[in-house]
């Protein structure tokens, strides 16, 4: 789930660069950087002599998703009002009618330099026959140096420097510069937090690796992930290994048998994963089957525990960035939303925990009731893993199960390791 480009992306995020996916929106980015003064907050007006363009740029502005529309007081709108025509409104767009000359623009623009907390001002104008287009543009450049925000003007469907020509240029380019601010006030007050080292259980976790290495295999035994687990604090299901046949428990309740191979990735893909057995004798049929499979393979057995809300978490290291921390929806909403979260290691926990709670992840876990703190809990742990083991290329926990009423647990690990 972590690709090459998903990782460079949240690489250029972190070290404060704007990531642009069309060429159209850096030139406009560049615009808004080269000719105005930075967004003081996410809140805009919307000045205009028309009325359709007003309300195309309010549905852009609440499309985003992160700019919105300035809310003015009673009071802001009567001083507005006083200025202009009784035709006119001042509700946010500000619709000064289509015969505004450059006078009513400065009026208004005046007015509105008194109220302090807009974010940015967009100053719309389509071209009439009374339109001072000129004298307009002078007015929005001027109004600006008197003011803490931008005044960006959009020059609808003309092309004249110092002028956007669409409401929807001037909203993506506004947007990324935002997008800048939030980055420089993350950059302000936030600092890489170096987890603690385990050294107790760094020196075990060697010898599993150790182990695996001298058998030149770079894919633990499911047995050798559960050790990783308990030494990072991840509860995770326990297995069993079946040496043959007659040591098959004799009592069973819902058994899931598998091949655990380190060959073998995709288990249920190569019919190495059997589920629902309910007593002994279903369990030696499954054993049997199993070996025709797989005769010389590892047999493990767990208990089939109760359903939750499946995660996924996993760490793989990166080429070009090193350990990259990942947090997913699994099952079957995984292809409905296809959320995951990126981290580069090492990350603060604060920062893990900001980013889930405003993502998809979030809203699922506070739909369901499920603590949110639990899952930031978790994903620390396997990012302490990440960072402090540099032998580790990839881990896997697909899925994690959380509940509303008990403790998360790891159902499935997989780990990957440098030869």
């Amino acid at each position: 789930m972590a690709g090459e480009s998903s990782v460079t992306r949240k690489a250029f995020q972190e070290s404060g660069a704007l990531y642009f996916e069309e060429i159209e929106k850096f030139w406009q980015t560049l615009k808004i950087f080269n000719n105005h003064k930075p967004l003081v907050n996410n809140k805009l007006v919307i000045l205009t002599n028309a009325g359709g363009p007003g309300v195309l740029t309010t549905d852009l502005i609440e499309d985003s998703g992160k700019l919105e529309l300035f809310d003015f007081s009673k009071k802001e709108k009567e001083d507005i009002k006083e200025n202009l025509p009784l035709a006119a409104s001042v509700e946010n767009p500000i619709d000064i009618l289509g015969d505004a000359d450059s006078l009513r623009y400065e009026s208004c623009l005046k007015d509105l330099t008194k109220i302090k907390k807009i974010g940015g001002i967009l100053l719309l104008i389509t071209p009439q026959a009374q339109t001072d287009i000129k004298n307009i543009l002078k007015v929005a450049k001027e109004s600006e140096r008197k003011m803490t925000c931008p005044v960006i003007p959009v020059l609808i469907g003309e092309r004249q420097e110092g002028a956007f020509q669409f409401p929807t240029e001037a909203v993506a380019g506004l947007e990324k510069t935002l997008e800048y601010n939030e980055v420089l006030q993350k950059e302000a007050g936030e600092k890489k937090e170096q987890p603690k080292f385990n050294v107790l259980a760094s020196a075990k976790v060697r010898g599993i690796v150790n182990n695996a290495r001298e058998e030149e295999r770079n894919i633990f035994f499911y047995n050798e992930s559960l050790e990783l687990m308990r030494y990072h604090n991840v509860r995770a299901l326990k297995a069993e290994i079946i040496e043959n046949r007659l040591k098959l428990p004799v009592k069973t309740k819902s058994i899931i048998m598998k091949v655990d191979d380190p060959a073998i990735l995709h288990k249920a893909a190569h019919g190495g994963v059997i589920t629902g057995i309910k007593n002994a004798e279903e369990m030696k049929e499954a054993f049997e089957k199993m070996r025709k499979v797989f005769p010389k393979e590892r047999i493990i057995f767990q208990k089939q525990v109760t359903k939750g809300n499946e995660i996924i978490i996993g760490i793989k290291k990166d080429l070009n960035f090193g350990p990259v921390l990942m947090c997913g929806i699994g099952g079957i909403l995984t292809e409905i939303f296809d959320e995951k979260l990126l981290w580069i290691l090492p990350v603060a926990k604060k920062e893990i925990e900001r980013d889930i709670k405003n993502s998809k992840i979030g809203k699922i876990f506070q739909k369901e009731g499920l603590n949110i703190d639990e899952l930031v809990e978790e994903v620390s742990k396997v990012g302490k893993i990440g960072w402090q083991n540099s032998w580790l290329k990839e881990l896997d926990i697909n899925p994690m199960f959380f509940y509303p009423d008990k403790k998360p647990l790891a159902v499935d690990i997989k780990v990957k390791i440098t030869l």
